[in-house]
Parts: structure tokens; C-alpha cells; sequence
């Protein structure tokens, strides 16, 4: 008779589904972007409620102007939230 043979491990990817190594690293990859989007996503709804509280905030003439400043010589200094 011939030799026994184990079956092989199955592996299971972030959704239960059976995976390859080539795909639980684009799984893998994907959650993390998920977990990226839904950090952003509550960081974005933390800063709309502070400024509903505060009324502060920059206009986008504030900080382009700011910014095209960044590596100059006479770099300007972060403008100050203003209602």
C-alpha cells in the first residue's frame, strides 16, 4: 500500500472565504485599507463636531496661501482658526 497523506491546512481569508497566499495578502491589504477609510471617516466627523461647537476654522485662500510658503526661505507661520 501506499503512504498516507495528510490533507493540507486550509486557510481562511478576513471573510471566511478558502484562500491562497497570494490572495490572504491582497485580503490582508484591503482590511488594512478598510481600517484606514473608517479611521479617516471618524477623525473627518470628530473635526465637523468641534467646529459646530467652536465655529473655528481656516478658509482654503488661508492655508493654500500657507502652504505654497512650505520650503521657501520665508516659510510663513501656521495661520491662527478664526470664526
Amino acid at each position: 500500500m501506499g503512504e498516507a497523506t495528510l490533507a493540507p491546512s486550509i486557510t481562511f481569508d478576513y471573510w471566511g472565504f478558502m484562500a491562497s497566499p497570494i490572495s490572504l495578502e491582497l485580503n490582508d491589504e484591503l482590511k488594512g485599507r478598510e481600517e484606514k477609510r473608517e479611521t479617516l471617516r471618524q477623525e473627518t466627523l470628530n473635526v465637523w463636531d468641534e467646529f459646530q461647537a467652536t465655529g473655528l476654522h481656516l478658509t482654503g485662500d488661508e492655508v493654500e496661501k500657507w502652504l505654497s510658503t512650505w520650503g521657501a526661505d520665508e516659510e510663513l507661520p501656521r495661520p491662527e482658526c478664526h470664526k
